[in-house]
Order: structure tokens, then sequence, then C-alpha cells
């Protein structure tokens, strides 16, 4: 129950700051120490939050081929990474905070 609440905040805290725009990828993962959320917005906006209250972090991404390099806008969140690789349904990142399964996917190819 208290993931679903912290699940449902963030996603009304996500709506609101992006003027209601609808994600074009969702991808999360959920753990017993917290969960992480990743948004990706037209035309190149990000989002990324994690359990246990942390901040959301923003900032600009660049998808070259199968990988994402992030563009934060303040400061890399800790066991934060800068590039992830899209692949067989998930985003996978090194080193950090692992796989993130893929919910929703609208991007192109």
């Amino acid at each position: 129950m208290k993931y679903i609440l912290i699940i449902l905040a963030f996603t009304l805290i996500t709506c609101t700051s992006e003027s209601n725009n609808q994600a074009d990828l969702i991808a999360s993962r959920e753990a017993p120490l917290g969960w992480v959320t990743l948004k990706l917005f037209k035309p190149n906006n990000f989002t990324i939050g994690t359990g246990r209250g942390s901040k959301i972090h923003t900032g600009t991404y660049i998808i070259k081929k199968d990988t994402i390099k992030f563009n934060f806008k303040d400061s890399i969140p800790v066991n934060g990474c800068e590039e992830a690789i899209i692949k067989n349904g998930f985003i996978n990142y090194n080193k950090c905070w692992g796989s993130l399964k893929i919910a929703h996917n609208q991007l192109k190819n």
C-alpha cells in the first residue's frame, strides 16, 4: 500500500511539472530500498525519481541508436548515471540503478 501511494504521488507531481504532457517512454523498477521511475517527454525532456521522498531530477536527453545520454539540469542523483542502453524492453544502466522495465514506449526507433 505504501509503494502504491508513493508511485501515485510521483505520478501526480510529474504530470503537473510537465504541464500534463504524456510521456513517450516510462520505465521503472521496485526494490526493497526504493524505486526508480524514468519518464521521457517530447521533444527531449526527462524526469527521474527515486523512492523514499528523494528529489525528482529533470533535464534533457539525446538518443543515439540504442543509447540514451542524460544531461541533468542541476546535479546527477546519488547512484545515478549519465547514460543508459535500451535493450529487450529494458533501460539498462551500467553500474548504477540497474535495469528499469519499460512499461510504455512511444519512441520511434
